[in-house]
């Protein structure tokens, strides 16, 4: 029942022109051996990244007839079930018979909307002529268990909404701080930036309807990739707690103190209840959560944890107000740059706080952010957090970032100051 609408996906792929596309910072390996995955949250770029490593594959030879791309969450896939698996190569080899016995490249985007798909995979895997790739929005997907014989073949990539230097580039902006012309330019998009996030299609919006996307990503992503994915029922729960990490982000959270706020609003939910629907936010890579430092692995993982969104223009459709929300804005995006460039990060807590500690080896920075920074500043919280670490890490260096647009980066006593737009733009 399915080969006719694979056959006209797959004619469909094989003689239409692959859309002009941004580079990303992501590229992925056109030669391993291992299953390639992508995962991250729904409209991070994943598919664009796809057909990027196709542009590749074909300007280094490879026939487009030897490769093959497929969304599961295409309309006139729909309602496609496991049975269709094998119909797939059915169809592929029909059309392209001389591929069977060659090397090819398949991807699958969103294969995970479809049951039984990890044997699919393990099968396909088999054939040594066969190089897989597949995208998902969970990450549950990711955690899968393949047959104990393919343990450690798989090869993991998250897949974040646009780094500020990626916006910069989709923007037509070059990185430049010496002119003050381009500076300019850079800081005023460093406040777009942070205010409507890296997410491409909002990026090249017009600023008017930026805003109108970012409300419907978040209904499609609470309803398509959270609840229905994780077979949940509860919409104002769930919304609940998205608006509460939101509200509380780079804040300690609390499911003890989310099921007291429920229960004066009247509102009857078991705690196990809300560490579900608080999951169901994490695997959807809605959120992510940022740990205390611990001198212990045990102790790190059952540390309080921060919340932080994986954009900050998620913020957009719960806040009718942003003008006090740039700090904690900002210091989400230094987390996720941070995240990115797969940084070992938690916080600092003893009678002071830092924002980040980065262990690299035997290095550790500090990072701490503050409104703005003036010699004023060195008695403040931020500066003695330092001094606190520091007994901790003697060795260690401090940075701090400052919101303030306009000031200069400097070299004060002990630590480093920079204006965090300045951060983000240099290697």
């Amino acid at each position: 029942m399915y080969r006719a609408t694979l056959k006209n996906i797959i004619w469909e792929f094989h003689t239409s022109d692959l859309p002009d596309l941004f580079p990303r910072e992501v590229e992925l390996p056109l030669d391993t051996e291992k299953i390639v995955s992508l995962s991250g949250i729904r409209k991070a770029g994943k598919t664009s990244i796809f057909f990027n490593t196709i542009k590749k594959l074909l300007d280094s030879g490879v026939s487009k007839e030897n490769i093959l791309y497929i969304n599961f969450e295409n309309d006139q896939m729909f309602p496609f079930d496991e049975g269709g698996f094998n119909q797939i190569l059915e169809v592929y080899y029909e059309l392209f018979p001389r591929v069977e016995y060659e090397s090819k490249y398949l991807f699958f985007d969103e294969i995970e909307s479809v049951n039984g798909w990890p044997d699919f995979l393990s099968k396909l895997y088999k054939d040594k002529f066969i190089h897989l790739y597949f995208s998902s929005s969970s990450n549950r997907t990711t955690t899968f268990q393949f047959p104990k014989m393919f343990q450690g073949r798989l090869k993991k990539y998250e897949i974040f909404p646009l780094s500020f230097k990626e916006f910069l580039d989709f923007s037509g902006v070059k990185p430049e701080t010496h002119s003050p012309a381009i500076k300019l330019q850079m800081v005023k998009s460093f406040e777009e930036y942070s205010k409507y996030g890296g997410f491409p299609e909002v990026v090249l919006a017009p600023r008017e309807k930026k805003q109108g996307i970012l409300t419907s990503y978040v209904n499609t992503i609470l309803y398509k990739d959270i609840l229905e994915k994780h077979g949940l029922k509860n919409s104002f729960l769930m919304k609940y707690l998205l608006k509460y990490c939101v509200l509380n982000t780079g804040n300690i959270i609390s499911i003890n103190k989310i099921f007291t706020d429920l229960k004066q609003r009247d509102i009857s939910v078991s705690k196990n209840t809300l560490y579900e629907y608080f999951e169901a936010l994490r695997n959807s890579y809605v959120i992510k959560l940022l740990s205390k430092y611990e001198t212990s692995h045990s102790k790190t993982s059952q540390s309080q944890k921060r919340v932080y969104m994986v954009d900050t223009g998620l913020m957009i459709p719960f806040h009718f107000d942003d003008s006090g929300t740039m700090n904690s804005r900002v210091r989400n995006m230094i987390f996720l740059d941070l995240l990115r460039d797969q940084k070992n990060i938690s916080y600092f807590k003893k009678r002071k706080e830092i924002d980040f500690v980065i262990k690299s080896g035997q290095d550790v920075e500090f990072i701490n952010l503050a409104p703005e920074f003036t010699n004023r500043d060195h008695d403040s919280s931020k500066i003695k957090s330092f001094y606190e670490g520091l007994k901790v890490f003697p060795k260690a260096n401090s940075r701090l970032l400052y919101s303030e647009y306009w000031q200069e980066s400097s070299k004060a006593e002990g630590f480093f100051t920079q204006p965090a737009w300045e951060f983000f733009t240099i290697d």
